[in-house]
């Protein structure tokens, strides 16, 4: 995720979630031999891309692009404009918990007025403090997977 403007409070997305369910992923999951229930691969992962899960990465007969989960990774390329504040890295953990707006929004307000000398995990943790799920037995699974987030800040010219 890419916040270009505070003042105009641009997003430019980088990526859309890859979740079994969509047409392309599903394709892929039952062309490997897997199948799609309740939007999770095999009744299982909720993702259909990712580094490990390798025991979804087993068919002999298919290429790393072509198995159940792959490691494919999806390439947008932009240009860069000079009003680029940051960049968003982070886990699906995050993304079910906050829209890509609401992400730049909290970190955007998080981050104003700080030195540039200060850390920018501060921020982070704080995101983290925030949308984690205070009750994993109660709650709807909304907040209680993995999460993790790199922020790279653009230098201002």
């Amino acid at each position: 995720m890419l916040a270009r403007s505070s003042k105009t409070n641009s997003v430019e997305p980088l990526s859309y979630d890859h979740k079994p369910d969509n047409i392309d992923e599903k394709k892929r999951i039952e062309a490997a031999g897997g199948f799609v229930e309740e939007n999770r691969v095999n009744g299982s992962l909720n993702l259909s891309r990712s580094i490990g899960d390798f025991e979804y990465k087993s068919n002999a007969k298919k290429t790393f692009k072509e198995q159940m989960v792959t490691v494919d990774p999806e390439i947008k390329k932009i240009t860069r404009l000079g009003t680029d504040e940051f960049l968003i890295l982070a886990c699906d953990g995050i993304w079910d918990c906050l829209s890509s707006e609401e992400c730049v929004e909290y970190l955007r307000k998080a981050m104003a007025g700080r030195t540039t000398k200060e850390k920018l995990n501060e921020p982070i943790e704080k995101m983290f403090d925030d949308i984690i799920a205070t009750d994993i037995l109660s709650s709807s699974g909304v907040g209680t997977d993995n999460m993790t987030c790199v922020i790279v800040e653009f230098k201002r010219k």
